[in-house]
């Protein structure tokens, strides 16, 4: 069943649910995106408080970590940031997504469809959920 952006945008969803998938690519799947750049937006625009910023933070931390002055190999000419830059930088990116939709972003809906294609099993607890996201999600061939 193939159903707009719009309907898919109202799919309602719950921060453990994307929780629930990113332990699962925390567990050794790797996600086949960046999930904090690819779900920034939709995160925000889901969960604009201090819980969805900590796990959009979270994600930023374990998919896209600052290069440290630790990391750099001798002769090394990249830049590296500070824990203190990196901080600042993430608070101002997340302000950016109070924005329209980019072509770029991602849906949680729709990655959560991807994710069991490719394996990835919701927990008892988040099986009804899953039933919802199902009749609110269309072919990826359409999307933008």
């Amino acid at each position: 069943m193939d159903i707009e952006v719009s309907e898919r945008l109202s799919a309602p969803l719950t921060i453990e649910a994307l929780r629930d998938l990113a332990e699962w690519w925390a567990g050794g799947t790797e996600p086949q995106m960046s999930p904090p750049l690819a779900l920034g937006w939709d995160i925000r625009r889901q969960w604009p408080n201090e819980e969805g910023f900590a796990l959009w933070r979270d994600l930023m931390l374990e998919y896209e970590s600052p290069l440290l002055a630790a990391e750099l190999f001798e002769g090394d000419q990249r830049e590296v940031v500070t824990i203190d830059q990196y901080e600042a930088a993430m608070v101002e990116q997340w302000a950016l997504y109070a924005r329209e939709k980019h072509w770029l972003d991602q849906l949680i809906v729709d990655v959560l469809h991807d994710e069991r294609q490719r394996g990835y099993s919701v927990t008892a607890h988040w099986k009804a959920q899953m039933e919802n996201l199902r009749r609110c999600h269309r072919s990826p061939e359409r999307r933008r």
